[in-house]
Parts: structure tokens; C-alpha cells; sequence
């Protein structure tokens, strides 16, 4: 007996991995709502690539200079951290303003396992890197 997530899995496989099959009557229209979720989403995708652009510029042994807002100087693992934490995160946000019907989104009810993970990998680079910065040479 498979799950409700395998069968829908399976058969979305089944159908080659194409959007379900609509009616004869067109999709619901574009609520505000979705539109405000994905133009969030891309600011922070736009965010993050910004960040991944600022890490390549950082030399490996320094801090960003000029430092971040909110964070401080961060040495580029800390920025790698952050930007890849929003790209991720802005798909994610744009994913669940797309209409349900297109199958591209991490289910809603597990938006916590989403923002635990990128927590805990800002976290752990941030500290590690405030550990870093505060132990005498």
C-alpha cells in the first residue's frame, strides 16, 4: 500500500513528470497574494545570488568590507552561507506563490523543517565564525 505522497509521486512519474491534466475550463486567475509571494521570493533569490557575488569578492583570510547590515563584517564562508540561505528560501517563498496546480512547491505544512534547517546553518556560520573571530591568536 503505497502513501498518499508516493502515489501522487508515482503518478505524477507515470505522466512523465507533466503539470496533471486541466478541464476544458482555464485555471483560476492570479490572486494578489501569489503575486506578492513570488516577487518576494525572487528579491530575496536576487538577495542571496547578491550575497554569492559579494563571497567570491571577499578575499578568504579577510572580512567583507564594507561590512553587512545587521551582521556585521563576515569572512566568505558566512556569505556563502547566507546567500545560498536565500536562494534556497526565496524559491521557496516564490515555489508556494506559483498556482497548485504545477507540482514545484515543498508542501506548505512543512515550512518549519524549511526554516529550521536554514536557521541552523546561519547560525552555526555565524557563530563559528564570532568563535573564530573572538579566540586569541
Amino acid at each position: 500500500m503505497l502513501s498518499p505522497l508516493a502515489h501522487r509521486a508515482s503518478t505524477w512519474i507515470a505522466q512523465g513528470g507533466a503539470a496533471p491534466p486541466t478541464s476544458s475550463s482555464p485555471p483560476p486567475p492570479t490572486t494578489p497574494t501569489e503575486i506578492a509571494l513570488i516577487a518576494l521570493g525572487v528579491a530575496i533569490l536576487a538577495i542571496g545570488l547578491w550575497l554569492l557575488a559579494r563571497a567570491r569578492k571577499t578575499p578568504a583570510d579577510a572580512a567583507c568590507d564594507p561590512p553587512l547590515p545587521l551582521i556585521g563584517p563576515a569572512r566568505r564562508p558566512t556569505l556563502f552561507t547566507l546567500g545560498m540561505g536565500g536562494i534556497i528560501l526565496g524559491y521557496h517563498i516564490a515555489a508556494w506563490g506559483v498556482p497548485r496546480w504545477l507540482p514545484l512547491h515543498v508542501p506548505l505544512p512543512m515550512w518549519w523543517a524549511l526554516a529550521a534547517g536554514l536557521a541552523l546553518a546561519i547560525t552555526g556560520s555565524l557563530v563559528s565564525e564570532r568563535l573564530e573571530r573572538d579566540r586569541p591568536s
